[in-house]
Formats: C-alpha cells, sequence, structure tokens
C-alpha cells in the first residue's frame, strides 16, 4: 500500500479545485475568460434578482477582445445539465445591441439543480472561444 504525502494530497486538491468551473453563483452579474483568453465575456441579468429555476430571464452579454484586435463576428449562448444530460426547453433569442453586446431573452433554466451556461463567440477567422460559467439552482 502506498501513503501520499499530505503536502502532494493539498496540491493535487488545490489543482483540482483550481479546474473546476462550479461557483455556486446564481448568475446576477459575472465574468469569465474564454478558454484560451483571448475574449472577456461579462454578463447581467436584466432585472436584479438571482436566476431562479423555471422562470423565464433575460441577459445582456458583452464580449471584449482582450488582444484588441477586432469585434466578435457571431455570439451563440446555450446551458445545459451535465448531470441529467439535457438543455433548456426553450430556444434563446440573440440580439446584438451593438458590435461587443448582445441581448438574450427566453431563457429558462426549467430545473433546479447544476447548469452548466456556455457562451461562444466566434472571432474574424470563424474560430470558435467558449467561455462557461456553472451556476446552482435551488
Amino acid at each position: 500500500m502506498q501513503f501520499v504525502s499530505a503536502k502532494a494530497l493539498l496540491i493535487g486538491m488545490a489543482l483540482l479545485l483550481a479546474g473546476c468551473a462550479s461557483t455556486g453563483h446564481s448568475g446576477l452579474n459575472q465574468s469569465n475568460v474564454t478558454e484560451d483568453g483571448r475574449y472577456r465575456v461579462t454578463w447581467r441579468k436584466t432585472t436584479p434578482e438571482a436566476i431562479k429555476a423555471n422562470e423565464y430571464f433575460e441577459m445582456f452579454v458583452e464580449v471584449d477582445d482582450l488582444r484588441g484586435n477586432s469585434p466578435p463576428q457571431d455570439f451563440r449562448f446555450d446551458a445545459t445539465m451535465p448531470a441529467h444530460r439535457h438543455g433548456m426547453n426553450t430556444v434563446v433569442n440573440a440580439t446584438r445591441t451593438d458590435d461587443s453586446t448582445w441581448q438574450l431573452q427566453d431563457l429558462n433554466l426549467h430545473m433546479p439543480g447544476e447548469w452548466v451556461m456556455t457562451f461562444d463567440v466566434t472571432d474574424e477567422n470563424g474560430v470558435l472561444h467558449r467561455a462557461s460559467e456553472t451556476v446552482i439552482l435551488e
């Protein structure tokens, strides 16, 4: 039987936690960087309450190119429940309001539990850049 040192165990746990996306936040006003570090995606609900299960809501999403290149070409939003292997029952209506901002309507996370929201940004070359955030609804 092998024993793992306490230091190695703590380092491993820290690395594991650093890689987790779950924040437990309920999605009021947050920001995250795409996995490759190119874009910062900031979102906020149009009303000041937290996201609630099975209640429609809207969000504004702003996308900033951290490299200062050009504005994103396209943006898509989705949300899934990994534990249940399904997504939303609604189709999100995304309207571009300026070069880097979208208004999202018809969002409904219809069940309590863990949801992963994905923010997909397409650049001028058609390359997809993804940011994600986990929210937990009660």
